[in-house]
């Protein structure tokens, strides 16, 4: 069981390492996965909000205005980061269906020619 669970790692492996650029990067370490984003860039952040008093009006609002147009990217690399895991995801849980399929034939027909071999007992 082990083996197979190995197996099918690796073949999810191969097939992102193998995707187009739409594909996140996934790597295996020490038994944990990790995935990162490849077509998704967050926005550089932007400085707080000066404390001080005295700061101009003018500051403070093309501050304010900075720190919209910083939440409307955040938003935005959001929705990005998103859309390409759940692409991502349904592509490894069809990699991962039809490596166990082709494990199951395998099998079966090892079994039935087994079978047909008279080796069963």
């Amino acid at each position: 069981m082990i083996r197979i669970l190995f197996f099918l790692l690796a073949v999810c492996f191969l097939v992102f390492a193998s995707l187009s650029a739409e594909a996140g990067n996934l790597s295996f370490s020490d038994g944990q996965g990790a995935w990162q984003s490849t077509r998704c860039f967050p926005p550089k952040a932007q400085e707080d909000m000066p404390k001080d008093p005295e700061t101009a009006a003018n500051d403070l609002n093309a501050r304010m205005g900075a720190q919209s147009q910083y939440k409307a990217a955040l938003e935005n690399y959001m929705n990005c980061v998103k859309k390409e895991a759940e692409s991502d995801a349904a592509a490894a849980g069809q990699v991962i269906i039809r490596a166990a399929q082709d494990i199951i034939q395998k099998s079966h027909a090892e079994l039935m020619k087994m079978s047909a071999s008279g080796a069963e007992q």
